[in-house]
C-alpha cells in the first residue's frame, strides 16, 4: 500500500511539473520573448523573401516529394484503422477473457465477493480506464503529424519496466482469484498500456525510419 501512495505521489508531481511546462511554453514565454523577436523581424523578412526567390525558381516535384507524401499519408491512415481496431480487440479479448476466468461457473474455487470495497473497486477502475487511455491522444496526434518529434523514447522504455514489474509484483504475492479480482483493476491499469507503449515504440522506429530515407 505505501508503495502505490509513493507512486501515486509521484506521478502527480512529475505530471503536475510537464502540464506547467506546456503552460509556460505556450502562453507564458511567447508573451515574455514576443518583444525580443519583433526586433528581430526585419532581418527575418529580408531572408524570407530570398527564401522564396529561391522556392520560386525550384522545381515543383523534386525528387518526387509530393508523390512520397502521398504514400505517407495513405499508409498512416491504414496505420490508423488498424491501431484502432487492434484496440478494440485488445478490450474486447482482455476484459471477456477476464470474466472467463474469474467467474468461470465450473470452477472449482469460487470468487469470494464479499471481500470487494465498492468505492476502492469504482474509483480503480476509472484509474485504469483512464491511465490506459491517456496514450491514444498522443499516439493519434503523431499519426496525424506523421512524427515522433519532441517525444523522448527512454521515457516510455521506463515506462514499460516500471508497469511489468509492477504487474509482477503483484502475481508473485498470490495468485488466488479473489486476490487477483480485487487487485485486476490496477493490474489493468499497468499491464493494458503496454499494448500503447509498443505502439509508440513502432511510431518511433517507423517515421525515423522514414525520415532517414528522406534525406538519403
Amino acid at each position: 500500500m505505501l508503495t502505490m501512495l509513493l507512486m501515486a505521489l509521484y506521478y502527480l508531481f512529475a505530471d503536475g511539473v510537464l502540464m506547467s511546462q506546456v503552460g509556460y511554453y505556450r502562453h507564458i514565454y511567447p508573451r515574455w520573448y514576443g518583444e525580443s523577436q519583433a526586433s528581430t523581424d526585419d532581418e527575418t523578412i529580408y531572408d524570407t523573401q530570398q527564401q522564396q526567390e529561391q522556392d520560386e525558381r525550384r522545381p515543383l516535384l523534386e525528387g518526387g516529394t509530393g508523390y512520397h507524401k502521398k504514400v505517407a499519408s495513405a499508409y498512416t491512415r491504414r496505420m490508423t484503422r488498424y491501431f484502432i481496431l487492434s484496440s478494440i480487440l485488445l478490450w474486447v479479448v482482455l476484459l471477456g477473457g477476464s470474466l472467463l476466468y474469474f467467474f468461470w461457473p465450473w470452477a472449482s474455487h469460487k470468487v469470494d465477493l464479499s471481500q470487494w470495497h465498492w468505492l476502492s473497486q469504482t474509483l480503480g477502475w476509472a484509474s485504469a480506464l483512464l491511465y490506459c487511455s491517456s496514450r491514444i491522444p498522443q499516439i493519434m496526434q503523431n499519426f496525424r503529424n506523421e512524427s515522433v518529434e519532441g517525444l523522448s523514447l527512454f521515457m516510455f522504455v521506463f515506462s514499460v519496466v516500471g508497469n511489468v514489474t509492477y504487474c509482477l509484483s503483484i502475481f508473485c504475492k498470490s495468485l488466488d482469484r479473489t486476490f487477483l479480482l480485487i487487485n485486476y483493476p490496477w493490474l489493468l491499469g499497468s499491464g493494458g498500456t503496454l499494448f500503447f507503449d509498443f505502439t509508440i515504440f513502432f511510431q518511433f522506429y517507423t517515421y525515423r525510419q522514414s525520415r532517414t530515407k528522406s534525406f538519403e
